[in-house]
C-alpha cells in the first residue's frame, strides 16, 4: 500500500465513523489507530503494542471499549476493511438494552 492508498483508506475510515452507530464508530476509531500502526511498521513501543493487544483480547463489560479494542486489533493485523466486522457483527445499542 502506497501513501496515496493509505490516505484514501484513512478517508474511508473517517466516513465510516461519521455514518456508523456509536458502537460501530468506536470499532472504526480503534481500526484507524491500528491500521496507522500497521502501515508505519510500529510507531509505539513494543511493550505498549503488546499491552494494547493483551487488553484487546480480554473480555470487558463496556461494549464500546471492547469494540474500540477489537478495531485496534484488526487494524494492527492489517486486515482489509472488508474483512473486518461490519454493522451486522457488532450488536446494536437496542439489542444490548433489550438483552
Amino acid at each position: 500500500m502506497d501513501r496515496t492508498e493509505f490516505g484514501n483508506l484513512l478517508d474511508r475510515i473517517g466516513q465510516m465513523i461519521e455514518k456508523s452507530t456509536p458502537m460501530e464508530a468506536e470499532y472504526w476509531r480503534g481500526y484507524y489507530q491500528g491500521i496507522k500502526f500497521f502501515y508505519r511498521g510500529g510507531m509505539i513501543t513494543v511493550r505498549d503494542h503488546y499491552h494494547l493487544r493483551k487488553i484487546a483480547a480480554m473480555a470487558h463489560g463496556d461494549p464500546y471499549h471492547a469494540a474500540y479494542l477489537r478495531g485496534y486489533r484488526d487494524g494492527c493485523d492489517g486486515k482489509e476493511p472488508l474483512d473486518t466486522p461490519q454493522a451486522h457483527d457488532i450488536p446494536s445499542e437496542r439489542d444490548k438494552a433489550a438483552g
